[in-house]
């Protein structure tokens, strides 16, 4: 039972990072996290190429509600996966995969 507990505590260090003190999610590979967390990286708006045959839509505003309105097929599509990440330039980047 020690032995499960602790790779459960392994597991879950090794799926979050920490930044300025807080531990937060890591992306996973081709996910519209991770391509949302690359473009406010590059401080870039651009499609990745990790869609995996859904339709996609970026944005990028002063707001995460802004961002995810600017992105293409919103409102006109069935989202499946949104995400939105700050980038150091203050301005937020929006991901959203659809039907």
């Amino acid at each position: 039972m020690k032995t499960f507990l602790i790779a459960i505590a392994l597991l879950s260090l090794s799926l979050t990072n920490t930044v300025n003190g807080a531990e937060v999610p890591v992306p996973v590979p081709g996910s519209a996290h991770a391509d949302a967390c690359e473009c406010a990286r590059t401080g870039r708006m651009a499609h990745l190429g990790h869609n995996r045959g859904c339709y996609e839509g970026v944005g990028v505003a002063s707001t995460r509600l802004g961002a995810i309105a600017r992105c293409c097929y919103w409102n006109v599509r069935t989202p499946i996966e949104i995400a939105c990440v700050q980038g150091r330039c203050g301005r937020w980047f929006a991901v959203v995969r659809y039907r």
